[in-house]
């Protein structure tokens, strides 16, 4: 059975909604395909991961991308207020671009019992990076990109360097993400320059 199904069962009907549970689930299934590699590219620099336990089984990082996939965008439209993850000036201030969403995510996932900090800090930081990811939030982010249901110039080739190497996928994306909000003249969150530094060092 899939890692806190009961969780991803709620968001999935509420997603139906706004048309959006197609989106989270080839999303999650993206992700878990992709989690495996990008932790594989941080074990080699020594970067440990996590563990986490249900009811004295050890849930595996693939199952743990899945849920973090189905639970991302389930806030999409949604607002509030995050106390447990606090939201800054910039995110509240871009509501146009759904900036907030991420905190909310996190927040409705969080209400509802999850305790999974790794997926928690996925979804929280799914829309504007950190500087300390990991590869849980690394899978989350390139599978929010790529998955099957998107179309923009340039996917075809960033989706045949996926393959080969995701974390220069990400940084790839990324970068361009960054220069498209550089080019409106909107500031460019500081947590996404900083994934994008950190990505760059990794691959060295």
């Amino acid at each position: 059975m899939r890692y806190q199904q009961n969780l991803a069962e709620a968001a999935l009907r509420l997603a139906e909604k706004s048309d959006r549970a197609g989106h989270l689930q080839r999303t999650a299934e993206l992700a878990a395909k992709l989690v495996d590699s990008i932790a594989a590219e941080f074990g080699r620099v020594g970067l440990s991961q996590d563990e986490v336990l249900e009811d004295g089984q050890l849930v595996t990082l693939d199952e743990r991308a899945w849920l973090a996939g189905i639970l991302h965008d389930v806030e999409r439209y949604g607002s509030g207020e995050t106390p447990n993850f606090p939201a800054d000036e910039l995110e509240k201030r871009h509501q146009s671009s759904r900036l907030l969403h991420a905190a909310l995510g996190a927040q409705w996932s969080w209400d509802r019992g999850l305790r999974d900090g790794g997926v928690l800090f996925a979804i929280r930081y799914h829309t504007i990076g950190h500087s300390e990811p990991t590869p849980l939030l690394c899978a989350l982010m390139l599978a929010d990109a790529t998955e099957p249901g998107r179309a923009f110039p340039g996917l075809s080739r960033l989706r045949a360097l996926m393959r080969k190497e995701p974390l220069a996928a990400l940084k790839e994306r990324l970068t361009s993400t960054t220069n498209f909000v550089k080019s409106k003249g909107w500031r460019v969150h500081p947590n996404a320059l900083a994934q994008i530094e950190f990505l760059g060092q990794l691959a060295g």
